[in-house]
């Protein structure tokens, strides 16, 4: 393998005329290891908490690892509301080991992150025969970034889809340069482990699918390895068999095919939902490795040249095809809880693969150093390259330290904690049923029943069958909840609809109860109602707090779509628990209700502290 470049001839690139530091091993692993010091080091700084969509899977392989399938509520039907089966059953066999949540999100993560690395090197290794700085530096830059911090401790399976992804492209590499019957079903195992990760990496499979075929097709047609043709085909018709067969598990099992379309972000294809996501992230990694654009002035183009020995082409086209693939797709779909481009990013490591692949080709920093050599000596060549890897380092370190926060463990500590820890004190569990918004820390930490009314985690209000608002208002008080916490405030007494409800007219009602972005996770649901219809819905809710709901009080939330933007408590009137829980809740909130001006929310409003929020958070 070493001496073969992806688009023909022999490494010169390796021999010893290489200028100093670029053909060096140790120096390209000596930025690896940079490259995951500032990993652990964001981890041990920001890690430890996680997103409310982890909790999510959480809670369903909790349940599951308890014998009682992948149900949302105990005794509940069962439900697909997790991204990943196959992160589902990762934490579920964690759980039947006894291990805490954490140890088991961090053992998958680093995994993963072990996984990725040896295929990386493997992968830099078939493409140019080599490690070395032209592959180490762009591989560094994606290592570091704070995207890939942020997912690697985000305790989700964004961080496994990547490394099984990188998997599947060695492992077509490797089929591509010798095809045999082990590769090519290595590479169904895989393709089906992607699935099980991640749906949507469909996409991403079809376009790899597509590159094989037409490449072992040429084999055959020029008799260079007839087999080859024969070994695809059936492989892909396996993988094919493979998933349907899991779909026909999937309907037997949920009584559906398609996720919860929250969650699947299914929409029209036509509408390109996810056009402005899916440029952000272009450009995202295109900021981020902006220093490596100087370096295709020393490209030498001339070596970049097809090469059907080493299949050049189909390597081009594996790299290229199945990215797109995966990213046209993502412009159909709705993005919502997108955080660090949670949707697109299993596909990023290979732009930095490409990137690595082009300017070792191209022999960019050979011919840097020689002209730096040139112009002033060895030492300019060492102090040029080692200044341009700094640079190239700090740069996207210096623009991504803003966007890594503690907002994960700041709402935990200050929002979830203290609320779930006077759930826990009732001692009712399950028979306690909460609604509300964010489905994830909560649900999972109190183990309360739990209706989402975005829809995500209830096969009624999943948009599977059609509901108008209304529909979905009465459904959720209809089943009889025990606990609402949410940015509603009761009807006016009196008030029939929204247009004889003074409150309606109040700042509050506009800048957060009638503001679209206040009802952005309901996605086509809230967008496609007239504001009619918004404010009929809003104010059913509202009605429905007035007429049957006690109110305990404000419990302020330390981040909305706008600053006045908070939560209120309730307790359901003929609740059976409805004492313990008016005692217990009413320690969280803040200030009664009749003591807010509506137009004025902020004037008098006191937040816990933190202190406060962990004093409570203690007690259970």
């Amino acid at each position: 393998m070493k001496g073969i470049l992806p688009f023909g001839g022999a490494d010169k690139s390796a021999d010893s005329t290489d200028p100093p530091l670029v053909g060096k091993a140790w120096f390209a692993w000596s930025l690896i290891v940079l490259a995951l010091l500032v990993l652990i080091y964001r981890s041990m700084k920001y890690g430890g908490y996680f997103p409310d969509d982890a909790y999510i899977t959480y809670r369903f392989a909790e349940h599951l690892s308890r014998g009682l399938g992948i149900v949302w509520n105990e005794g509940g039907p069962p439900t697909e509301g997790s991204t990943s089966f196959l992160q589902t059953l990762l934490v579920a066999t964690g759980f039947r080991f006894g291990l805490p949540v954490a140890t088991i999100a961090y053992m998958i993560s680093t995994v993963s992150v072990v996984v990725l690395l040896v295929t990386l090197w493997r992968t830099a290794l078939r493409l140019t025969g080599r490690f070395a700085l032209g592959m180490a530096l762009p591989l560094v830059l994606f290592l570091s970034g704070v995207h890939f911090s942020l997912h690697v401790n985000a305790g989700m399976d964004t961080i496994v889809a990547i490394a099984l992804l990188a998997v599947s492209f060695l492992t077509a590499l490797n089929l591509l340069a010798r095809p045999g019957w082990s590769r090519a079903l290595l590479l169904v195992l895989i393709g089906f482990l992607c699935l099980w990760c991640r749906p949507d990496t469909a996409p991403y499979l079809i376009g790899q699918g597509v590159v094989l075929v037409l490449s072992a097709f040429g084999d055959w047609r020029s008799g260079r390895n007839p087999h080859f043709l024969r070994q695809i085909l059936i492989a892909y018709a396996l993988l094919v068999i493979a998933g349907a067969a899991y779909l026909v598990w999937k309907y037997s099992y949920y009584g559906y095919i398609l996720p919860n379309s929250f969650y699947i972000k299914g929409t029209d294809l036509s509408d390109l939902a996810g056009l402005v996501p899916v440029v952000r992230f272009l450009k995202e990694t295109a900021i981020q490795g902006s220093v490596l654009a100087v370096l295709l002035v020393f490209v030498d183009w001339r070596v970049l040249r097809p090469d059907a020995e080493t299949r050049s082409v189909a390597r081009v086209g594996l790299l290229v095809l199945p990215v797109a693939c995966f990213l046209l797709y993502n412009l159909t779909t709705t993005h919502l809880v997108n955080y660090s481009s949670r949707f697109e990013y299993p596909v990023a490591a290979f732009f930095w693969i490409g990137s690595g692949w082009l300017l070792t080709r191209g022999r960019a920093f050979e011919r840097l150093a020689a002209v730096l050599q040139r112009l002033g000596g060895l030492r300019a060549a060492y102090g040029g390259l080692a200044a341009l890897v700094l640079v190239a380092i700090a740069v996207p370190l210096q623009i991504g330290r803003q966007h890594h926060t503690k907002w994960f463990s700041y709402v935990q500590v200050m929002h979830y904690e203290p609320l779930s820890a006077a759930l826990i004190r009732t001692g009712a569990g399950p028979d306690i049923t909460l609604v509300y918004d964010a489905a994830g820390f909560i649900p999972f930490d109190s183990k309360v029943s739990f209706i989402d009314p975005v829809g995500l985690c209830d096969n009624t209000l999943s948009g599977r069958t059609p509901m108008t608002p209304l529909e979905r208002e009465k459904y959720i008080w209809g089943s009889n909840p025990d606990v609402y916490l949410g940015p509603y405030p009761p009807a006016s007494p009196g008030a029939v609809t929204a247009a004889d409800d003074p409150l309606m007219d109040t700042v509050y009602a506009r800048k957060i109860l009638l503001n679209p972005e206040t009802f952005e996770d309901y996605g086509p649901y809230m967008r496609e109602m007239t504001d009619a219809e918004q404010q009929a819905s809003v104010h059913y809710r509202m009605r429905e707090l007035r007429n049957n709901w006690i109110a305990i009080g404000e419990f302020p939330y330390p981040f909305g779509v706008d600053a006045e933007y908070t939560h209120f408590i309730y307790v359901r009137a003929g609740s059976a628990y409805a004492d313990k829980l008016v005692e217990e809740l009413g320690k969280v909130t803040t200030r009664k209700l009749e003591e807010i001006d509506f137009n004025d929310v902020l004037k008098g409003q006191r937040p816990l502290s933190r202190q406060e929020a962990e004093r409570l958070s203690a007690m259970r």
